[in-house]
């Protein structure tokens, strides 16, 4: 695919409803908006031909609209607590494709505005290392975890441990073992026509690619948004 004849476009769900935090992509880290945050790095970026907010509230859309980013349509499925964010990508795409009467070749970027300290530099060199990669379907963004978390368990009833580890030596090092890398939702690439097929960033071939615990830090609790406003101050 010759990449320079293609579109590229950003796609941030941002649904209404959140259990844990209301509104969560509402909530301000330092003097902005979740959303607006993440919609300036994907501007600022240079990258993306289109930005599309997903989301199925007025009030979402109200707010992307003022930070300069259309919202053409509300999404009507995949607002729930039990669909993959990926579907929710997917719905857009082809609903985008419907009003405008296609979509072509492309490549789609979901970005969640759950992680407020993703930098558009980041965004441009990951989608760049995207495009220098053959025969990959998807890349990810991963971030290096706490060496501690190759000591996970379940915790039964009396305070019993049962390791995730099976093989695992509770007697052993942290420093024993290669380091562990988490999943982060701050950047999933691939092209549009695989989203389209599959509805999953997970289809195919897929890699990884790290970036910093700081730009990858994702908000999913109240703790965690607690944390992300006590330090944007410091982080900008």
């Amino acid at each position: 695919m010759d990449y320079s004849l293609v579109s590229t476009f950003a796609v941030i769900p941002a649904r209404g409803g959140s259990k844990r935090i209301p509104e969560k992509v509402l909530q301000k880290v330092g003097n902005q908006t979740l959303l607006e945050r993440t919609i300036g790095v994907c501007q600022e970026s240079g990258i993306f031909d289109n930005i599309l907010v997903s989301t199925d509230s007025t009030r979402v859309a109200k707010v992307a609209e003022k930070k300069g980013v259309h919202v053409p349509f509300l999404r009507d499925r995949f607002a729930d607590d039990f669909s993959p964010v990926s579907s929710a990508t997917a719905h857009t795409l082809e609903t985008y494709r419907e009003i405008n009467g296609g979509l072509g070749e492309g490549v789609v970027v979901q970005t969640m505005p759950t992680c407020p300290f993703l930098t558009s530099k980041t965004i441009a060199d990951f989608y760049v290392n995207y495009l220098s990669l053959h025969q990959v379907d998807s890349l990810i963004s991963c971030t290096k975890a706490a060496p501690l978390v190759r000591f996970g368990f379940e915790l039964m009833e009396g305070g019993l441990p049962v390791y995730l580890d099976k093989k695992l030596d509770p007697l052993s090092r942290t420093q024993d073992y290669p380091p562990v890398f988490l999943p982060s939702g701050a950047l999933w690439v691939s092209s549009i026509t695989n989203i389209l097929k599959t509805k999953s960033f997970y289809s195919g071939s897929v890699r990884f690619c790290e970036i910093s615990f700081w730009e990858g830090f994702d908000i999913d609790t109240p703790d965690e948004l607690e944390l992300a406003q006590a330090l944007a101050s410091t982080r900008g």
